[in-house]
């Protein structure tokens, strides 16, 4: 009998202490909180990859799998998980197996956000794919909490967006109303006048008709004078109906018509206040513009410098509008004697929606809110206000826009 004998210590210390290893790294990775799976690839006969193999799976993927370890080790994932091999919506059509094959054949690794739902699960997960030798390593989670908790809050953002959407189109509604008062007021005053006037030349018509001096030519001028009072009454509906246009385009303006033409709707309640309206604009200053808009935000200023005015009992009101050119911009300022706002939080607080200073000789409520609403989000401009002198300047920068 001949027999042979070998020193295997240090082989069986090397076993032991690889085992020791890969208990060690099997603990680590049951203790992780994500799902990880590793695959080998799995080929057919023409050396296509048609499906994948479990060679690991820690505790976590097993749980959300509702599978054991020894369900999926050794067994081809379609057999296991079919739902693998099945068109995502959250993943624009592809399969998740698609996606693993691409990492294992480009070498690049894969994030995903994806909903699935098979295989006796329902979940949202969050992936990523990583190659490694012949297949590839996964770690996953489940997201439904967090998907859900985001559905919730993008849909209360959406309905406080609508929300504060509305309110805006109701304060826009309050402001327009609240303008259209002094609107009808300025009519009111501008038809009175030609109303008597009118009024008048159809007396001394009766009058000469009477006497039995009424001629052609007598009644020919009389009747040019009763037409042009007609058609300065006309031209004010007029500018009454363009000022509130449900609808507009952007379109050229030259500033110091659309001023003057403000001006002139509030002229006779200004008069009437002994308040001075002052323009200082060059005749050829234009830019593209929502001109009935502008108009609305302009007169919103100027009723808060009236109001400021009156309030104050100022003898000889004064607001001034001037404008210049800016490289790429307009900037336009309009400024009052209505003695400012001593206090500074109450400045920075006057475009603010129902903020109102009127004990302090300034504010209308929504009315500077629109104006700073139609300025900045509408004509894509600034608004800024501070005190001057005695008064307050509104400065406005305004985008020259080419249509």
């Amino acid at each position: 009998m001949i027999g042979v004998h070998n020193d295997v210590t240090v082989q069986k210390y090397n076993e032991e202490k690889l085992l020791k290893r890969t208990d060690e790294l099997k603990a680590i990775l049951d203790s992780s909180l994500s799902g990880i799976m590793a695959f080998e690839n799995f080929y057919d006969k023409n050396g296509e990859i048609i499906d994948f193999i479990f060679t690991m799976s820690n505790k976590e993927a097993c749980k959300i799998a509702k599978l054991s370890e020894e369900q999926l080790l050794g067994k081809r994932l379609s057999k296991v998980l079919s739902g693998n091999f099945k068109p995502l919506d959250s993943l624009g059509g592809k399969t998740l197996f698609d996606i693993y094959k691409e990492v294992v054949l480009t070498g690049e690794s894969k994030s995903l956000e994806f909903y699935f739902e098979g295989d006796g699960i329902k979940d949202w997960f969050r992936n990523k794919a990583v190659k490694f030798n012949h297949g590839f390593v996964c770690t996953f989670e489940v997201v439904t909490q967090e998907k859900l908790f985001q559905e919730k809050l993008e849909k209360k953002v959406k309905e406080e967006v609508e929300k504060q959407n509305k309110q805006e189109k109701i304060l826009i509604q309050q402001s327009k109303m609240a303008a259209m008062g002094e609107m009808i007021g300025a009519i009111a005053h501008n038809w009175r006048q030609p109303l008597n006037t009118v009024s008048l030349l159809c007396l001394a018509l009766t009058t000469k008709f009477d006497n039995s001096k009424l001629d052609k030519n007598y009644l020919n001028k009389w009747i040019e004078k009763i037409n042009k009072q007609v058609n300065f009454m006309s031209q004010t509906i007029d500018d009454f109906k363009n000022f509130y246009k449900p609808k507009e385009e952007f379109k050229e303006i030259f500033l110091k018509e659309v001023i003057l033409k403000v001006a002139s709707l509030v002229n006779f309640e200004f008069k009437i206040n002994n308040i001075q309206i002052k323009v200082d604009i060059h005749p050829s200053i234009s830019f593209i513009c929502l001109e009935n808009q502008l108009q609305q935000a302009i007169i919103n200023i100027l009723i808060n410098a009236k109001e400021a005015i009156i309030n104050r009992n100022i003898k000889n009101g004064i607001i001034l509008i001037s404008a210049k050119r800016k490289n790429s911009s307009i900037e336009l300022l309009i400024q009052d004697n209505g003695g400012g706002v001593e206090n500074e939080e109450i400045l920075k607080s006057m475009f603010e929606p129902y903020f109102t200073t009127k004990l302090q000789s300034h504010g209308t409520g929504i009315g500077l809110y629109m104006t700073k609403i139609i300025i900045e989000q509408n004509l894509g401009g600034k608004i800024k206000v501070k005190n001057l002198n005695d008064g307050l300047i509104f400065k406005i920068k305004l985008p020259i826009l080419v249509i």
